[in-house]
């Protein structure tokens, strides 16, 4: 990984917090004044490419089911390094190494 990654890895909720069969995964990455990027995926990782050195990164995320989109889990922020970095460091509710557990899963910030 290097400054301008972000590598989010997640497992599903559990089974009683999903509303039929699970047929993907929306991502919002949020910036700056208003910026965003939105992600649907059918895997449980992905990677942020492209995003700019020491900057702070919000990131949620929300299961799919066919019945509909379910809630996104608590927001949480990695603040990208200012030079490449194995490490980095993440901040707030997901450090790095760590994971969040709520309705809509558990979320590693792998950076």
């Amino acid at each position: 990984m290097s400054f301008s990654t972000v590598q989010l890895e997640w497992s599903p909720p559990s089974e009683e917090h999903r509303n039929g069969v699970i047929t993907g995964y929306r991502l919002l990455l949020e910036w700056g004044r208003g910026q965003e990027r939105r992600v649907n995926t059918t895997d449980t990782h992905y990677t942020f490419t492209g995003l700019q050195q020491g900057t702070t990164y919000y990131y949620t995320i929300a299961a799919e089911t066919s019945v509909g989109t379910g809630p996104f889990a608590n927001r949480s922020q990695v603040l990208t390094p200012t030079e490449p970095s194995t490490t980095g460091s993440a901040t707030g509710n997901v450090p790095q190494g760590t994971t969040l557990t709520n309705a809509t899963g558990i979320i590693n910030c792998l950076r």
